[in-house]
Formats: structure tokens, C-alpha cells, sequence
């Protein structure tokens, strides 16, 4: 998700003008309180404008100001009330809410007839933020602050830390940015929270597929077991950490779009794989659209991937962006796109700024990188699906184990059928006429992911291990962020004997949902028996703090 803070509650626009510009002055104030109010009303549009800018050090100095007048023997309520209401949204945009609480409190009380259903908001989300974080652990290190809460989140703090750490000397120097201090990360439990601390909802997370964003100067991001099969945290955070840095060299001057896109491209980097790669199944819906003339226009995309109509324009949408950069990048040069940047500094209409930097007027530009896509031969992929992310419910375990077809799946498709009485003969040990039902689902959706998950389930308790790892490879070809797969060819490939193999995919599947003890468990056996001690030790660790 972009940087750039998407919703401003009370900092932006009318709020910020009427606490600055409107708020009532005494009947008949004196000199020295017309003269303060006037300095105080400067001072606040400095300090907002500050914020936006994500230089604290300037608010901070603005804060303290506003503190020293509210305190003066001229200051009103009403100048007392601006204090105490800057104190307060400075302090949230730092994350320190529990000072940020009382001095929204004190706020309400100084100015109750200024009080709206904007900032009424705002102080529940503090007041909420506060009271979850009032337990917080942080972790540090060299350039990153890892915030959880204490429990099995903290299970992601190595992973975490180590990613952000290889991609800081990568990032910094390809995007010729470097932050000062260190950034904040913050691991919400669940969605609940998550949806708290951003404003968004259940529907914009699964439609735009956003589990984290960059917002305040900090990553805001949802614990991998707030989801059903977890996601790959690491590439998240560090796709993050691009918008960070796109934010910080050019503020709000770069359409959503380009933001998404140049974050996408780099995502990868910090594991040393090259700029722009997308997973399949994003190429095959990027081919088919540009084939069917189906694109979704960069307007479109405004001002949120979020507001789109589906996950599958969600993911298409990611699909052009990052091949408009791979485009921008492969055909004019590494250069264009900081070009490109600094343009946008100077005027913000994206498509003159293409213009200057390409000499050619959008539309050509944009048809030129519809050949660019042609000319790449992408595969199309029958029986393709996108896969939505599945939020967890409270209380939900998670994994395609527990997965049951229901009654919406039988409406969409006659082969979930087969796929019920599969599994009715499997949990009742019937495996062979269990795999039978399966295939014939499988010759109806035959890349249905859950579905080839079930078959390498049955197939492994069949002890078939050939069949079993041909399905899950598969499933893991097409759709790579799914844990559970991982697992079953962690299990595949033991039964085949090929130990290395098997630690490989167990250990895959943590870097998506690293909270499943049977994950651990069958690691520190592999571990036993393969004489890797240290990484014995470490992991049954890491068991315990899961189980904890």
C-alpha cells in the first residue's frame, strides 16, 4: 500500500481548518491573546504540514512550542485546547499512544463544543491503540524497532529483522534513499486490530490483498496467524519499506500507480532475485487482459488498489503496475525512472511526466508497454484461480486440513461434489475410492489449489509419495504463498526418504506461517537425524514459544 497517509481523520482538511482557522476567540480578547492566537494558529499549520511531511523533528519543536504558549498567562482555553490537540495527534503519528490519549482528553475537555464525529473517531482508535499496546515488547536493530505483543507474535521478530536488515543496504542504495533513524514496525494480532490501526476493512484486505502498509513513518502489519494459511511476511514488509522510501524522497507526489509498482518491482531484492518478478499466475492474468483488452486503467487504480471490484483485479492491477516499471526500467534505462521521480516533484500530472522523460505522449507510451507485454509471451493458463486471502475467524486453527467444502462451492462448481464425498471416504480411512473422487473433481478444476491440496494428502496416506509430490509441486508452482502445501511435501518427501528435501519445504513453510508446532516438530527430528545441532537447539526454541 502506498506510504502516504491514505486517511487523515482529524489532521486533514476540515478539521484541521476548523480547529485552526474557525475556533472562537474570547468575546473581547486582549492584545497579547489576539497576538498569541495568531502565532499559535501559524504554528499548528507549520506543525501539520510537518507531520505530512514525516519530519518529527519539526512537529516535535512546534509541540513543544504550543506547550510553552498554552502555558502562558495570556493563553485561553481555546489556545490551551490547540496545545493539547496538536500534543496529541503528534504523539500518535510518533506511536506513542498512551501519551497521545490524555492530551486528546484534555482537548475534549477544554473545547467540548468543538468535538465531531472525525475526532470522536480518532480518540476511540487512539484510546483502542493505547490499551493494545500498553504490554508492547520492542526489539531493535541496527535500523529497525520490531513492536509485538508479548506471546507467539514474537516469533517473527528474527525473520523479521533479518530481512529488513538485508534489504536496508540494497534498497537504500538502488533507490538512493537513506532514512534517518530507525523505523518502526509494528505486528498486529489479528485482523480486528489490524483493521483498527488502518481504517481498512475485511473486504478492501481481500480485495487489494493488503496485509500491512506504510503509514505515519512506520509499517503497520498483520500477524501471518491472523490468516489461514499465513502469507509470506518477509516480502511484505520489505515491499513496505519501498513505499517508505519512495515516500520519503518524494512525499505525496507520486500516483498510486507508480508507488505500487516501483514497490513491487523491488520487493524481491533483498533476497538478491531480480527486479520485477511476478508469480504465475499474476503473468497469466496480465496476458489475458492485454489479449481481451480487459486492463484496468491507472485512474482506475486511484486512490487505493483497495476500492478496486475483486482479488482479481487486485491482483491484476499489481500485474501492470510492476510491468509498466519493468517496461519503464528494460527500455529506457534504470535512470528514466528517477527521471521519472523527480518530475513528479515539479508536477505532479503523471502523464506529462512520462512524456519528458520518454518523449512520447502517454497513449503511445502505454501501447508501447502493451507490445512489451505481448512480446514477452506470457502464458496463459487454463484452470488458473486466484486465490483470495482467508482471513481467520477467532478461534480458527487454519490449514487446508480443515478445509470443508461448502455450500457455496457446490453452487459455483458440480465438481465440489466429488471433493465432498473425497473427503467423507478419507476422514473414514477409504483412501483409494477417497483419491478416485478427487481425480474425477481434478478433471473439472484441474488447478484448483485446495483441491490439489486434499490430493497430496490422500496421496501421502496412500504412502503413493511420487503422486503425492507431483500434486504439491504443482500446487506450489502455481501458488506459492500457501504454507500447508509446504507442509504436505515436507511429509511427501520424508516418506520418500529424501531428508534434505523434506527440511527444505518444512522450513519454506515458516517464512509464511511460522506458528505451527507440527512444522517444528518434524524439523527438530530431521534435524536429529541429519546432525545439524545448532539449528536443533534454535527450533526447539522456537516450539516452545509457539506452544507458549
Amino acid at each position: 500500500m502506498n506510504c502516504a497517509p491514505t486517511r487523515h481523520f482529524c489532521i486533514g482538511g476540515a478539521l484541521v481548518l476548523f480547529l485552526v482557522v474557525t475556533g472562537a476567540a474570547p468575546a473581547q480578547p486582549t492584545g497579547d491573546q489576539a497576538a498569541l492566537s495568531e502565532q499559535v494558529s501559524a504554528w499548528m499549520a507549520e506543525g501539520y504540514d510537518a507531520l505530512e511531511r514525516w519530519d518529527y523533528a519539526q512537529a516535535g519543536e512546534i509541540a513543544r512550542k504550543l506547550e510553552t504558549a498554552a502555558a502562558s498567562a495570556a493563553a485561553d482555553a481555546k489556545i490551551q485546547a490547540k496545545a493539547a490537540y496538536f500534543h496529541g495527534r503528534f504523539q500518535f503519528y510518533t506511536a506513542d499512544y498512551e501519551a497521545s490519549l490524555p492530551a486528546l482528553e484534555r482537548y475534549q475537555e477544554l473545547d467540548p463544543g468543538n468535538i465531531h464525529q472525525e475526532f470522536t473517531e480518532f480518540l476511540a482508535q487512539v484510546r483502542f491503540l493505547a490499551d493494545l499496546w500498553k504490554d508492547r515488547l520492542e526489539f531493535k536493530s541496527e535500523h529497525f524497532i520490531i513492536r509485538v505483543k508479548p506471546g507467539k507474535d514474537q516469533i517473527l521478530v528474527e525473520p523479521a529483522l533479518e530481512a529488513l536488515e538485508r534489504a536496508w543496504p540494497v534498497l537504500t542504495r538502488e533507490l538512493r534513499v537513506t532514512p534517518p533513524g530507525p523505523i518502526l514496525v509494528e505486528f498486529y494480532p489479528d485482523f480486528s486490530a489490524f483493521s483498527q490501526a488502518t481504517g481498512l476493512s475485511e473486504q478492501d484486505v481481500k480485495t487489494s490483498g493488503t496485509i500491512a502498509v506504510c503509514k505515519y513513518r512506520r509499517f503497520i502489519v498483520t500477524s501471518p496467524k491472523a490468516l489461514v494459511q499465513g502469507y509470506d511476511f518477509q516480502n511484505s514488509i520489505c515491499h513496505e519499506f519501498v513505499h517508505y522510501l519512495i515516500y520519503l524522497r518524494n512525499g505525496k507526489n507520486c500516483p498510486i500507480w507508480l508507488h505500487e509498482g516501483i514497490a513491487k518491482y523491488y520487493e524481491p531484492r533483498w533476497r538478491g532475485e531480480p527486479g520485477g518478478a511476478l508469480p504465475l499466475t499474476s503473468l497469466s492474468l496480465l496476458a489475458a487482459a492485454v489479449r481481451t483488452d480487459q486492463l484496468i486503467s491507472f485512474e482506475r487504480m486511484h486512490p487505493t488498489f483497495a476500492k478496486l471490484d475483486s482479488p482479481r483485479q487486485g491482483q491484476l492491477a499489481f500485474a501492470q503496475v510492476t510491468s509498466a516499471v519493468d517496461y519503464l526500467i528494460r527500455t529506457y534505462g534504470q535512470e528514466s525512472l528517477f527521471r521519472l521521480l523527480d518530475e513528479l516533484k515539479k508536477d505532479t500530472d503523471y502523464r506529462q511526466a512520462l512524456q519528458r522523460v520518454t518523449g512520447k505522449p502517454f497513449p503511445q507510451f502505454y501501447s508501447d508497454w502493451k507490445e512489451f507485454v505481448r512480446q514477452e509471451h506470457f502464458q496463459e493458463i487454463p484452470g488458473l484461480e486466484v486465490v483470495e486471502l482467508d482471513i481467520k475467524k477467532p478461534g480458527e486453527p487454519g490449514g487446508e486440513d480443515e478445509d470443508q467444502v461448502s455450500e457455496a462451492d457446490l453452487k459455483e462448481n458440480e465438481a465440489w461434489k466429488f471433493v465432498r464425498l473425497g473427503d467423507l471416504l478419507r476422514d473414514r480411512n477409504r483412501v483409494a475410492p477417497a483419491l478416485v473422487e478427487y481425480e474425477k473433481a481434478r478433471s473439472l478444476m484441474p488447478l484448483n489449489p485446495r483441491l490439489l491440496g486434499k490430493l497430496g494428502l490422500a496421496y501421502i496416506l496412500a504412502r503413493d509419495y511420487d503422486q503425492a509430490v507431483a500434486r504439491l509441486d504443482l500446487a506450489r508452482t502455481y501458488y506459492p504463498g500457501m504454507a500447508d502445501t509446504n507442509v504436505k511435501l515436507g511429509q511427501a518427501w520424508t516418506g520418500k526418504g529424501d531428508l534434505n528435501r523434506a527440511i527444505e519445504s518444512y522450513e519454506r513453510s515458516l517464512t509464511i506461517n511460522p506458528f505451527n508446532p507440527f512444522v517444528y516438530e518434524n524439523l527438530i527430528r530431521l534435524y536429529e537425524k541429519t546432525g545439524q545441532t545448532d539449528k536443533l537447539i534454535e527450533t526447539r526454541k522456537r516450539l516452545a514459544l509457539v506452544q507458549g
